[in-house]
């Protein structure tokens, strides 16, 4: 268990960065209250107060077996709980849960572990008075209990015997009150647990004879996870029958060993996991420095080096002030965006020492009460960094992305759509592949093929590029904001799986600006381009906005070019007699672009025969549409045009 390792490995570490206190110390496990009881230090009652979930959850001792309990199981917290395990006048109680409850806070206040909180929680305990004093003015349950979701108020009911208690005990003179924020308790509960909770045994992990954990944590991915990544079902199942005596024969781990490393794991995954329903990729430093995670897409490291250098040129008084402080995404953010990408990778790269152990986990599950490792792996810094720089070089394309602009008072948020050369982010290769019949499950499955792709170097998976190449090849078939994305997507993955081809005769490095050396299918993305723009055109000058002929027939092509550029080319005589009374230069000139491409299509034979085009004519084909948006034809040649040029690229000035 080498991942169970580094994890307990990276608990002081992680300890020391969580400023927040997100991080559950050993014996104990965060829980949302609904109801917080205040009493004084002799244990009588003096107020309640109802709460919600914005207050975010609570941090509570728990013992090995209330931290993994079922429903079914009377497991009860050593100090806050449920109503129906410390309100003894319960009128529905079950005395069995009631002194179990009973029993174990006892022991601890008869300890010499004991607190000053707990001899005042215990004291009013056993007044059995705590059903009537919550009842005494009005009858509160079922409670409703509020939370926001997604900006809006959602109130969900709490049953009566489901209502959890936290208490707060109020002295003189002592400004904590509340049990959860008392470190000096929370110590007294680590070292009583330690002392009478205590089952001794072999580490697999420390390799030494040390208290052994029999329950493993759960609640990993969020509040309401049941499934357990480390669990023995005793003498009921076959996790050791047949092989072994008993389960700890079949593996046995260290009680702070499996705390601290289930603790250090949920931190990390809160903090920086990326969640794809209950799959959950994580990548992280033995020493608690960030590090970016595979998964994530090059856009937003790229904004987050930019508000990055933002906040450090910005002064102070800026940062400070009341009005909120956003940058300029307007101006050649396309071309930023790839640079500082690349800058990002750096920063985190030297904020880690050579030797600094990184490491990639996935966990998912497949029921409800089970959680499996699916994916592990260990690098050192440089190897890691070298895989990820491969992976957003080889794979870089120009993609489509939204961007939001810096809103004015006032007025409406505006976005804009820049076209970085970066590579597809996960999610949008999904999407480019399935489309609208994307599920959970396709999008898990995309994410686990995709991540030995990006942290190892491997050859991208074949029927993933054809998924996305035959989508692209369909720009009828969504709308066309969507075609626009899964054209950058195909392009990038047709580009860097040649370049990664298994067979190293057939790799291929292929150039960002077209190129007059490529083959057929190269050529005839490139004619199609041409056919495209020259009716777009002339469409614009009839003031029409409707699919082109090229567009329409994109799919056919695809599979059957010739026959289908013939029809093509007849289509656009009434367009290039369009353009030639409206801009009689573009009419040679298309004439040119068009003989050209034909010029090299029939050097290569590629008219003789009609073999279904590959994804190479949408390089061909993205490239050349690519090209009129930043060349005009001005005096008889194509010019480029100037970075502040918002005109037409087609009209002469």
């Amino acid at each position: 268990m080498s991942w169970m390792q580094r994890l307990y490995d990276s608990y002081a570490a992680v300890n020391e960065l969580d400023s927040d206190k997100k991080l559950w110390p050993i014996s104990h496990m965060l829980k949302l209250a609904h109801i917080e009881v205040v009493l004084d230090t002799n244990g009588c009652f003096k107020r309640f107060k109802l709460l919600d979930a914005n207050i975010g959850a609570t941090i509570i001792p728990a013992s090995e077996y209330s931290s993994g309990r079922s429903g079914a199981k009377n497991a009860p917290h050593p100090l806050c709980d449920e109503i129906s395990y410390c309100a003894g006048d319960y009128p529905e109680v079950e005395e069995k849960k009631f002194t179990a409850y009973c029993n174990q806070l006892n022991k601890w206040a008869e300890s010499e572990f004991t607190h000053p909180k707990v001899q005042a929680v215990k004291n009013y305990i056993l007044k059995k008075t705590l059903w009537h004093d919550l009842n005494n003015i009005e009858n509160i349950f079922p409670l409703a209990y509020k939370k926001i979701t997604n900006g809006k108020t959602v109130t969900s009911k709490i049953e009566a015997n489901k209502a959890f208690i936290r208490w707060s005990i109020e002295e003189s003179g002592n400004p904590i009150a509340g049990t959860w924020q008392d470190f000096d308790l929370i110590q007294k509960w680590i070292d009583f647990d330690q002392q009478y909770n205590s089952k001794k045994g072999f580490c697999f992990v420390g390799g030494n004879d040390t208290r052994i954990a029999e329950n493993h944590s759960r609640f990993l991915r969020h509040a309401g996870d049941g499934a357990k990544i480390v669990s023995s079902n005793d003498e009921y199942g076959f996790t050791f029958r047949g092989k072994f005596l008993n389960e700890n024969q079949a593996y046995g781990l260290g009680f702070d060993v499996t705390q601290k490393a289930h603790n250090a794991l949920r931190w990390l995954i809160s903090r920086q996991g990326i969640r794809n329903g209950d799959q959950v990729i994580v990548a992280w430093a033995l020493s608690g420095q960030s590090i970016p995670n595979p998964l994530t897409d090059a856009a937003t490291i790229a904004m987050e080096a930019e508000e990055d250098d933002y906040s450090k040129q910005a002064p102070k008084t800026e940062l400070n002030s009341a009005a909120p402080q956003v940058l300029d995404l307007s101006t050649d953010l396309g071309h930023r965006v790839a640079k500082n990408f690349k800058l990002k990778l750096k920063g985190y790269q030297q904020n880690l020492k050579d030797t600094e152990q990184l490491s990639l986990m996935v966990v998912d599950s497949a029921t409800p009460g089970r959680m499996s490792v699916a994916y592990y792996r260990e690098f050192l810094p440089k190897e890691y960094f070298e895989l990820l720089d491969s992976w957003h070089t080889q794979f870089a394309w120009w993609q489509r992305i939204t961007q939001d602009l810096p809103a004015e008072i006032g007025k409406k948020a505006k976005s804009t759509t820049i076209w970085p050369v970066i590579a597809p982010a996960p999610y949008a290769i999904a999407q480019a592949a399935y489309g609208v019949t994307l599920t959970d499950t396709l999008k898990k499955q995309v994410y686990s093929r995709l991540l030995p792709c990006i942290a190892e170097g491997r050859a991208f998976p074949r029927d993933l590029l054809h998924l996305c190449v035959n989508r692209a090849s369909n720009p009828l078939g969504c709308e066309p904001w969507e075609w626009e994305r899964n054209i950058g997507v195909a392009c990038a993955l047709y580009k860097g799986f040649f370049a990664r081809h298994p067979d190293l005769n057939l790799r291929k490095v292929y150039s960002m600006k077209i190129d007059e050396n490529k083959g057929r299918d190269y050529y005839f993305g490139c004619l199609l381009a041409i056919a495209e723009k020259v009716e777009s055109l002339a469409l614009t000058v009839q003031e029409k906005n409707r699919p082109t002929t090229a567009m329409r027939l994109m799919q056919r092509f695809s599979s059957q070019p010739m026959s289908t550029w013939k029809n093509i080319e007849e289509a656009l005589h009434p367009y290039f007699m369009r353009i030639q009374s409206k801009y009689p230069p573009l009419f040679g000139a298309f004439k040119d672009l068009i003989d050209q491409m034909m010029y090299l299509l029939n050097a290569l034979d590629g008219f003789k025969n009609e073999p279904p085009l590959q994804g190479e004519y949408l390089l061909g084909y993205h490239l050349q549409r690519l090209w009129f948006k930043t060349y005009k034809y001005k005096e008889g040649v194509w010019i480029l045009k100037a970075p502040d040029d918002k005109t037409e690229a087609l009209t002469e000035d």
